[in-house]
C-alpha cells in the first residue's frame, strides 16, 4: 500500500528517491540503512494514517504498534541507490 502510493504520486517518489539516496551517503553499511529507512517509512505511515483513508483503515485496525517496513525499505534501497561497479583486477 505504502508502495502503491510513492508511485502514485510523483512529489512523493522523488522525495523518498532523495532520502534513500542520501541514506546511502551517511550510512555505508547497508543494515545501518536498511534499518534507519525502516524507522523513517514507519514515521511516515503514521503522519499519512492521519490525512489518508487506506492508511487511516490499517492504523486503526493493527494499532501504533510498528509495523515493519524492513521489506519494503530493502526494495526501494535496492531499486534507488546507485549500483556500485566492483573494479577490474589487474
Amino acid at each position: 500500500m505504502l508502495l502503491d502510493y510513492v508511485r502514485d504520486h510523483q512529489d512523493e517518489s522523488d522525495y523518498w528517491q532523495g532520502i534513500v539516496r542520501d541514506l546511502g551517503r551517511t550510512h555505508p553499511d547497508r543494515a545501518g540503512r536498511s534499518q534507519e529507512l525502516n524507522r523513517l517509512l514507519w514515521a511516515y505511515f503514521r503522519e499519512r494514517a492521519g490525512h489518508v483513508p487506506p492508511f487511516s483503515d490499517v492504523f486503526n485496525r493493527e494499532g501504533q504498534a510498528a509495523i515493519s517496513m524492513r521489506n519494503l525499505a530493502e526494495y526501494l534501497i535496492e531499486r534507488w541507490t546507485p549500483a556500485v561497479r566492483a573494479g577490474r583486477s589487474t
